[in-house]
């Protein structure tokens, strides 16, 4: 397929003086960014009581000065990425520059996580003799989690750096974008996040807050500088996209941030009597008047302001070098805070089983009464389930305002869906899948095999056609995305009834095996997987379902996809039926003597499988028998 070439861009060329403000964007961020931290580590690290093991002044200080550099470089990876696979056509030269700056900042924040890693190594070691420095330090980043957590992320960084320079094509951005934010999920495993109560909860925060904000001040900082002499005509439609993605990453922040700080807030009065709340209303503040300068962004600069480019650009330069240095101070804000210890709570002991497998005390004893008032919160399906409905609501208003009909039994379909999903993994059965097994197959299993008939049921795909931009400019968009997924040929191949029967069934029984139980109950990232996967199997079953309105079947093809699904919902429920207790080591002795006993919890779940499994193929079943099958006919 041929595709387009990118339309002419007019240029307005500017005074070089006019291209030199501009750059002051990215100089007053880093800048300010350094300068905060050196005032910041100067009067929280300054105050400490000294350790018995001294590292220097040269580690203490160093740390976040190479902390922040790092995420400088992270957010620039991120951001070039997505200038470059969301904003800008193959065609246009400043994709090119997007992708190089994009490989240049991954190999430093490669460089940069290294030398993060030999000082933290130097913290917790303290002086080692020269003899044994390279030994010890191989051993801490190959055996020891938080080296490995840098190992991995050098590893990751490496891979972007060189496929980026490789490769300027649609799929590898997308493949590298992933990869990208995927590098910064062992940052998430680091620091208070491992030390927190809610290790899941707070590692997910972590990840989302530091994702969006790369994103936020990547895409920014990336889009300054391969556009240095851009007139408005070229400007203007790229800060349109920019400002859909910065109020997207601000509410995104926003969210995370609150559940962050709830974690590690003991109350509000903490925000101003010690280091770590100070620290953190200075992030606030600066947060807020991010979302004013946005605000700037799309009401005056993007809407009002006539493409005079004197004036337009003399606007636009002032905005960014503001947002450069709001962004600058949060960056480095941030970076100390990661350094300083949270207000201390209530040192604990682990005692019972429960506090040593999961770092927490046993919750009440479960009765019916818990359905409602358990609550364990999933920053990524919570923020999931919140962007989801927002943006289905704001498309059904749009076709309405135009004009367009949109069915309401199809947003009741999709707004229940969700809610179910994040009562799912947010509330009772989330609180209670570390303790009682019933509880993670009956949320597992209602995630993946009922809640994807109402998700698919509001037919988001069709809203999305009927709501994103047409783009004309050789960039795709979601719609183009959409379009090209539409036609490609290992989409139709997964959409085919049985295909997607075997893929749910191999996800399913994959999902319920003890490796990656005891995965999902010990890792946030295993937990995460496994509910990932799930999901979006599902949800591809449920599509291939509905495919066959437009594309019949056979009989034999119909009769094929049940079997296979029967098929592996009896395998699942004999493999978990057949041992006394699931998972012997963890939910036979978490309870402790805890009510109901581990057997009466294995055959709880074994009749909640058989149950859920039965719903799930009657339903499946009847989507099959009243779709039109043409004998001979193949998908």
């Amino acid at each position: 397929m041929t595709r387009a070439p990118a339309p002419h861009r007019p240029h307005f060329p500017e005074p070089i003086a006019g291209r030199r403000r501009r750059l002051l964007a990215p100089i007053v961020l880093v800048g300010a960014a350094l300068i905060v931290v050196t005032l910041l580590s100067a009067w929280v690290f300054g105050n400490r009581p000294a350790l018995l093991v001294d590292t220097g002044a040269a580690v203490t200080y160093g740390l976040p000065l190479v902390k922040v550099l790092a995420n400088l470089a992270a957010a620039a990876t991120i951001g070039g990425l997505l200038l470059a696979g969301s904003f800008l056509s193959e065609g246009d030269p400043a994709r090119g520059r997007a992708m190089d700056l994009s490989a240049v900042s991954a190999a430093v924040w490669s460089v940069l996580t290294g030398v993060y890693a030999v000082l933290t190594f130097i913290t917790i070691a303290g002086p080692v003799r020269a003899g044994i420095f390279g030994p010890a330090l191989g051993q801490y980043l190959t055996q020891v989690s938080l080296g490995q957590s840098n190992t991995v992320t050098i590893l990751l960084t490496a891979v972007i750096s060189v496929g980026a320079f490789a490769s300027r094509k649609p799929v590898p951005i997308l493949i590298l974008t992933v990869v990208a934010f995927a590098a910064l999920i062992p940052l998430a495993l680091q620091g208070h996040a491992a030390g927190a109560g809610g290790h899941r909860t707070a590692a997910a925060a972590l990840w989302l807050h530091v994702g969006f904000a790369g994103a936020w001040i990547g895409t920014l900082l990336i889009l300054v500088i391969t556009h240095l002499r851009a007139g408005p005509d070229v400007i203007r439609p790229l800060l349109r996209r920019f400002s859909f993605l910065a109020l997207i990453c601000f509410i995104g922040v926003t969210l995370s941030g609150a559940i962050s700080a709830s974690l590690r807030l003991n109350s509000v009065s903490e925000l101003v009597s010690t280091d770590y709340g100070v620290i953190l209303g200075l992030k606030m503040v600066v947060l807020v008047l991010l979302g004013a300068a946005g605000y700037g962004h799309r009401r005056w600069l993007i809407s009002r302001l006539p493409a005079q480019a004197g004036r337009w650009n003399a606007v636009w330069v002032r905005l960014v070098i503001a947002e450069g240095l709001l962004m600058g101070v949060a960056s480095g804000a941030a970076a100390v805070l990661a350094r300083t210890p949270p207000p201390a709570g209530e040192v604990t002991i682990a005692v019972t089983t429960a506090e040593k497998l999961t770092g927490q005390a046993l919750p009440l004893p479960f009765s019916p009464a818990r359905l409602l008032d358990s609550f364990a919160v999933d920053p990524i399906w919570l923020t999931a389930g919140i962007f989801v409905i927002g943006l289905y609501a704001a498309g059904v208003h749009r076709l309405r305002r135009a004009g367009t009909a949109w069915p309401a039994r199809r947003s009741i379909g999709w707004v229940a869906g969700w809610a179910v999903i994040i009562y799912l993994t947010n509330a009772a059965p989330a609180a209670y899948e570390n303790y009682l097994f019933t509880a993670y197959a009956a949320g597992h299993l209602a995630l993946g095999a009922l809640t994807t008939f109402l998700i698919i049921a509001g037919r988001p795909l069709l809203l999305i056609s009927r709501t994103a931009d047409v783009r004309n400019d050789g960039t795709g968009g979601v719609r183009g995305w959409l379009n090209a997924a539409a036609t490609a040929r290992i989409v139709d191949r997964l959409l085919h009834p049985v295909v997607a029967a075997a893929l749910f069934v191999l996800c399913l029984l994959t999902a319920f095996t003890p490796l990656l139980v005891n995965w999902s109950l010990t890792d946030p990232v295993g937990h995460q997987w496994n509910t990932t996967q799930l999901f979006l199997a599902g949800c591809l079953l449920v599509c291939a379902l509905n495919r066959t309105r437009t594309h019949p079947i056979t009989r034999g093809t119909a009769a094929t996809a049940m079997a296979v699904l029967g098929a592996g919902v009896a395998v699942l429920v004999l493999l978990v039926g057949a041992a006394p207790v699931f998972l012997p080591e963890w939910y036979g002795v978490i309870g402790d003597g805890w009510q109901p006993a581990p057997m009466i919890d294995h055959t709880v779940a074994t009749v909640t499988f058989l149950t859920i499994g039965t719903l799930f193929l009657i339903t499946t079943g009847t989507r099959l028998i009243r779709r039109p099958s043409q004998p001979g006919v193949k998908l």
